[in-house]
């Protein structure tokens, strides 16, 4: 489970954190990243060609690429070459 939300940082740097009842009780990692950097995230051009082909795919634009399980190390391997 993820959530996330945009709070402002009080002069104090203090801030207080509400916990759902739906988020289990546990160790958790909290991420602070300034707006303006997460506003505008830093992809690369093969992230970029990713993303709009993912886009393309929820709008019907273009059909999804099915691997079969053989097929899919290969793929893999392939993708994290880069």
């Amino acid at each position: 489970m993820t959530t996330t939300r945009t709070v402002e940082i009080p002069a104090d740097r203090r801030i207080t954190i509400e916990v759902p009842r739906e988020v289990p009780a546990g160790r958790v990692v909290l991420t602070f990243t300034p707006a303006s950097e997460a506003e505008n995230p830093k992809y690369n051009a093969k992230a970029l060609t990713a993303i709009a082909e993912a886009e393309a795919i929820i709008k019907g634009e273009i059909s999804a690429n099915w691997h079969k399980p053989k097929e899919l190390e290969k793929v893999w391997k392939e993708t994290l070459e880069d």
